[in-house]
Order: structure tokens, then sequence, then C-alpha cells
């Protein structure tokens, strides 16, 4: 009798047990559920975490009983614990097994941006979140993985007894784009000066200098005038007189090369040449710093800098003239500078930002997390800096007049000076490669204080940086390595 009576108030302690939890509970299960049930009882539980939050919100339940199984990803709710290690009848085990294990697959979250398991924002009241395996999902390149994201929320959360399983983010970042060629056909060349001649008795006739090659931009870019030839005679007031004049200087170009100097009198050199038009280079983009920073709330790494532009080409300049020959010619003319080629239009951008592999991301909240294991996923690289552009090749200076052969000699005289050459239009820098994504177990940003405890790290790779795009120049800078935290504030 007297064993009777135990046994009867164990059943109808058990049974009291069994009511209480149910009166408090949303059951789910994966294999047994249907979201067409009513999850208020263990034989009747819902499919998804998701819809199990839903219905203890309406019923006016504070918690969810996950039995085993693969679930979608979830966000929690104010004030309803998400509990997990449950097997298929609800009886919960202290040891983990196939039939109690609940693992939570992380997908993208639009609103995020990154791929995330569990969300748990704005979590104001005291809430559990525990027992649950959170696995990261093998994301995008370029983009995070996240296993539990905590945000705008206060202390009332506590997260306990999870087991988050990172994933690597796939392959490269993006490219930075390509910087743009200038058209690669040379710059519009100097005109030719013209040759030495014989002209009439008392003319005061002379060569102009080569006009120089015109720029789309005037007067900037283009190239400066050759000097005229010498005249024939200084003059013919009262009679001719037999002394010849010198070649004029050429013309120096706006910015760029210098003129030429012109040849004496009766002078068998050459008029002196242009000088050549100047270029100036971009510069290739730098590294960065590849500091941590959260834009919109998703972690990013500074990236390294796009290459610069440069200028345009400056012109050359105009090509000295052939002094006059007495009694004879009249010099050659300088030949006219080179235009100065186009600038490369844009610049190689940087590469973007290896992805981050994260375990636990808090934001602007202060939860107590403990007794966890985090299996660190690698970080992703970096992408490749875009190239530099080339800059348009500058224009040829026209050739300097000819010189005059005098009767019975066998030497040139008056010879006009060769325009310089335009100065080519300047190369653009090529962009930086991105900096590699970090490998993080737990990710706080400065309005966050976690309450740490029994937290257990492992694995876990930086992504490497993207290369600096190539260029005509320097190429640029290689990008950052990424690093491996268990815990890091910024």
């Amino acid at each position: 009798m007297k064993r009777f009576c135990i046994a009867t108030a164990l059943a109808l302690a058990l049974a009291t047990t069994t009511a209480a939890a149910e009166e408090v509970a949303v059951y789910v299960s994966a294999t047994a559920g249907s979201n067409g049930y009513s999850g208020l009882t263990p034989a009747t539980p819902v499919a998804t975490i998701a819809q199990a939050l839903i219905v203890a919100a309406n019923a006016g339940r504070t918690r969810v009983h996950v039995a085993g199984g693969s679930y979608p990803t979830f966000a929690m709710a104010n004030g309803i614990d998400v509990i997990g290690g449950f097997d298929s009848q609800f009886v919960q085990s202290a040891a983990a097994t196939p039939a109690t294990t609940a693992i939570v697959q992380a997908a993208y979250a639009p609103s995020h941006g990154m791929d995330i398991a569990v969300i748990a924002q704005g979590i104001t009241q005291a809430t559990r979140l525990s027992g649950l395996v959170l696995q990261q999902r093998s994301t995008a390149a370029g983009r995070n993985t996240i296993g539990l994201l905590v945000r705008d929320g206060s202390s009332g959360l506590i997260v306990e007894n999870l087991q988050i399983l990172g994933a690597s983010v796939a392959g490269a970042a993006g490219n930075g784009i390509a910087g743009s060629n200038a058209p690669q056909t040379p710059a519009p060349a100097g005109s030719a000066g013209v040759s030495a001649r014989s002209v009439a008795i008392c003319s005061e006739a002379s060569n102009a200098g080569g006009a120089g090659g015109t720029s789309i931009a005037g007067v900037a870019g283009s190239g400066g005038r050759g000097g005229g030839g010498g005249r024939q005679y200084a003059g013919c007031n009262p009679m001719p007189s037999p002394n010849a004049t010198a070649g004029q200087v050429g013309y120096a170009a706006s910015g760029g090369g210098a003129g030429g100097a012109g040849t004496a009198a009766n002078s068998t050199a050459t008029g002196g040449n242009g000088g050549n038009g100047k270029t100036q280079d971009g510069a290739s983009g730098a590294a960065g710093s590849g500091a941590l920073v959260f834009n919109a709330g998703i972690p990013a790494r500074v990236p390294g800098s796009a290459g610069s532009l440069g200028q345009r080409g400056t012109g050359g300049g105009g090509g000295g003239g052939g002094g006059g020959v007495n009694l004879h010619a009249i010099g050659g003319s300088g030949g006219g500078g080179g235009a100065g080629g186009e600038r490369a239009p844009s610049a190689g951008q940087p590469g973007v930002a290896g992805g981050h592999s994260i375990g636990i991301l808090v934001m602007g909240s202060s939860p107590t997390i403990r007794n966890c294991t985090i299996t660190r996923g690698n970080g992703g690289a970096g992408g490749r800096g875009g190239a530099g552009g080339l800059g348009q090749p500058g224009g040829p200076g026209g050739n300097g007049g000819a010189g005059y052969q005098k009767p019975g000699s066998q030497s040139l005289y008056g010879r006009g000076g060769r325009g310089g050459a335009g100065g080519r239009g300047a190369h653009s820098g090529a962009g930086a490669g991105g900096p590699g994504g970090h490998s993080i177990g737990i990710l706080r940003d400065p309005a966050s204080a976690p309450l740490l405890s029994g937290i257990s790290y492992s694995s876990g790779a930086g992504g490497a940086g993207g290369l600096g795009g190539a260029s005509a120049l320097q190429p640029g800078a290689n990008g950052l390595p990424g690093a491996v935290s268990d815990m890091r504030s910024n």
C-alpha cells in the first residue's frame, strides 16, 4: 500500500510538472512538426522556431522548446526564451546527442546586409537563448557571415550554451574599377618650318615659323610657334644693305617647352630645337589603415585609396629660326612644337575589402554571454585594385626649315630648328588592393559592454589582402591581410 502511494505521488508530480511546462512553453520540431499545428503541446509541435515565437507571443507563453533537427534562421522576441537540447518527446538531456542537437542555419538578412543565423534585436526584457548550434554560412565574396547578431538592446539578454560553427567567406571580394585611357593616337603635331630661299633684292620678306600643334584645351596644351627665319637684307633705304639678320627665337609653349635659339646671319649652324613639353603623372593608391569601422551597422575595413589623376601634357616649344644669308637667301624658319596629350580621364579604384567571419556581433547592447564554444571561420580575401589609365601621347614637333646652299659651297646656311615634342598626357594611378577580412570570435562596437565568461575559441584565419592594380607607373599597393581575434572591441 505504501509503495502504491509513493508511485501515485510521483506520477502526479510528473504530470503536474509536465502540465506546468506545457502551460508556459511552445514546442517546435523540424522532423515531426507542422506550422499548421498549434504548437501548444509536445504532441502538436510547429515546424520552425520563427512560427513558435509567433505562437508564444499570441498565447502569452514565455518559452520555446526546440527538439533536435535543422532550422532556418530566426529573430528573437522580447521576453520569450528559446531553449534547445530536447529530443523528439521534448525530454531535455544534459549531454548533446544527434536527437537533441538543434542546428540553426544562417541565411542572408537583407535588412542587415549580412548572412546571419540568429538575430536578437531590440531585446530589453529578460530573455534567454540557450542550447542551440548556430551554423554560419559560407557567404558570397565581400559579405560578412555572422552566427549571432545582438543589437539595439540592453542587459536583459542571456546567451548560454551555444555552439557556433564558423564558415569561411567564399572567394575574393570585388575588384576595383579600372581607370580609362585617353585616346592613344598622338596629339596634333607641330607644323614644319619653311625652307631657306632666295628673294628679290630689297625684299624684307622672311619665313614665318611653323605653327604649334593645337590642343583641344586651347593655349594651355598647344605647342609654341617656330621662330621666323632671318631676312636676306637688313633694309633698302636708301640703298640695299648687304647685312642679313639673325633667325628668331622660337616661341615657348604655355607652361611647357622653351623656344629654341635662332642662329646668327650667315651661319651654317642649325637653329636650336624647341624644348619638349612636360608630363605630370598621377599616383597609385596606398594601402590605407585597414581599420575596422561600422558602416550603417555593418563591420567593414577601411579600404585602400584610389589612384589619382595627373595633368594634361604641355606643348613643346617652337624651334629657332635660321639666320639669313647676305645677298643670297632668307633663313629657314623653326618647326612648331607638338601639342600636349590629354590625361587619362579616370583612375583605378581600390579593391573591395574581404568579408569577415564573426561568431557573435554585439552592437549597442550589453548581453550576458557564457559557456559558449566558437569555432571561427576564415575571413575573405580582398579584391584586386583597378588598373590605372593611359595618357595620350604628345604630338611630335615639326621639322625645321631646310637650309640654303650657296653657289660653290658644300655647306647649308640658315637651317631652322625642330619643334619640341608635346608632353605625354598623364597616366592615372592604379587602385590599392582591398584588405582581407578578419576572423573574429566576438566583435563589439564601442557602445556595447557584454559580460563574458566561459567562452572557448578555436580555428580561423584572416583573408589575404588583394593585389594592387597594374599601372604603367608604380602599381597600386597590396591590401593588408585580415587578422584572427578572440574578441575585438572595434
